[in-house]
């Protein structure tokens, strides 16, 4: 592995991490719109990691 793709890693493994924290917290404090944001901003990352992979499948063009 390279080193660049250690950190892309490292980074998504962080921010996977702390957005459940975000849902654990919004449990705890029963606080239904943190809930709900740390749901959607996880959605968002998932949805981000699907379009960076689609995003190196293109060739490209010259």
């Amino acid at each position: 592995m390279s080193k660049h793709s250690i950190i892309r890693i490292l980074l998504i493994v962080i921010v996977v991490a702390l957005n459940f924290i975000c849902i654990s917290d919004g449990i705890k404090y029963g606080s239904f719109a943190g809930i709900i944001m740390a749901l959607g901003s996880l959605t968002a990352l998932v949805f981000c990691l699907h379009l960076l992979k689609k995003l190196r499948e293109i060739p490209e063009e010259e």
